[in-house]
C-alpha cells in the first residue's frame, strides 16, 4: 500500500511538472513576443522607412553614371555593409523560434508515457503545434515567424533585387 501511495505521488509530482514545463513555455513564448513588439520592431520599422530611401538613391546614383570605377568601390561595400546589418538584425530573431521550438525533439518522447488525459491532451496539442502549426516568436505580419529558411529567403530577394538593378545599368 505504502508503495502505491510513493508511486501515486511521484506521478503527481511528475504531471506538476510537466504542466509547468508546458506553462513555462507558454510565457516564455508571449515574452519573446511582447520583446520583439516594443525592442525589435520600433528598431527594425526605423531601419526600414531609412534602407528603402537609401536603396533607391544608391540605385539612382549608380544609373546616372556620374560615378568613375574607383567610386563604385564604396558604394559596392556599402550595399554589402547594407545586406550584413539585415542579416544581423535578423538572425537572432531566427534562433529564438529555433530554440522555442526545440523541445518538439523531447515532446516526442513524453507524450506516450503521460497518464493524465487533460495533460497528455495539452502536451499532444502542443507537440502538433511544434511541429505543423505556426510557428512561436517574432512574426511579420503576411510572412509568418522568422525563421532561419525565411531569412535566406529574403537575402536571396534581396541579392535577386542588386542583380537585377546591377545589371541593367548603363556602365
Amino acid at each position: 500500500m505504502k508503495a502505491i501511495n510513493i508511486s501515486q505521488r511521484r506521478r503527481c509530482q511528475i504531471n506538476c511538472q510537466l504542466s509547468m514545463i508546458h506553462r513555462d513555455h507558454g510565457r516564455i513564448s508571449k515574452i519573446y513576443r511582447k520583446a520583439f513588439s516594443e525592442a525589435w520592431s520600433p528598431i527594425l520599422l526605423i531601419f526600414i522607412m531609412v534602407s528603402i530611401p537609401l536603396n533607391i538613391a544608391i540605385i539612382l546614383l549608380l544609373r546616372s553614371g556620374v560615378l568613375n570605377t574607383f567610386e563604385y568601390i564604396p558604394v559596392s561595400i556599402g550595399i554589402v555593409v547594407h545586406t550584413v546589418i539585415i542579416m544581423v538584425l535578423i538572425v537572432p530573431m531566427c534562433f529564438e523560434v529555433e530554440t522555442l521550438h526545440q523541445t518538439k525533439k523531447d515532446i516526442s518522447g513524453i507524450v506516450p508515457n503521460i497518464k493524465q488525459i487533460r495533460l497528455k491532451l495539452k502536451y499532444d496539442d502542443w507537440y502538433g503545434r511544434l511541429l505543423h502549426g505556426p510557428k512561436f516568436g517574432p512574426v511579420i505580419s503576411t510572412y509568418g515567424s522568422l525563421t532561419y529558411r525565411m531569412a535566406l529567403e529574403l537575402l536571396g530577394m534581396y541579392i535577386a533585387f542588386w542583380l537585377f538593378a546591377l545589371t541593367r545599368l548603363n556602365i
